[in-house]
């Protein structure tokens, strides 16, 4: 059975959230294209999400434990988009995003990446 655009994408994202967990940053961000766009509120990067990772994310216990929660998802021919919404370590910080994902050569990859964190509960 060959898997449809709309299961690879989120197989995508938990590949992301497995490497995540494990402390890998290289491995997650494997699946961003070289000239992904990152927006937050508080900046604008531009490929080499890398470095902007491991400058916020220094280790492993600074990653602490992702879960995604899928929103929505909606794919059309060779792009798609996912809207989620993100915790670390079930609500130390909590948060939402808005993916755009592109099929390229050696597969889905993420082009544009909006993320941003709400409030701590409580």
């Amino acid at each position: 059975m060959v898997p449809s655009d709309m299961d690879e994408i989120p197989a995508v994202l938990a590949s992301q959230v497995q490497a995540w967990n494990a402390g890998d940053l290289d491995a997650f961000c494997a699946f961003y294209s070289d000239d992904a766009l990152f927006l937050s509120p508080s900046s604008v990067v531009r490929g080499s999400l890398r470095e902007r990772y491991r400058r916020d994310y220094p280790d492993r216990a600074a990653m602490g434990r992702l879960a995604l929660e899928i929103l929505e998802l909606r794919v059309r021919g060779d792009a798609g988009s996912v809207a989620l919404a993100w915790t670390l370590d079930e609500g130390r910080l909590t948060g939402r995003a808005l993916l755009v994902f592109h099929r390229l050569a050696d597969g889905w990859r993420i082009v544009q990446d909006a993320t941003w964190a709400t409030a701590p509960p409580g």
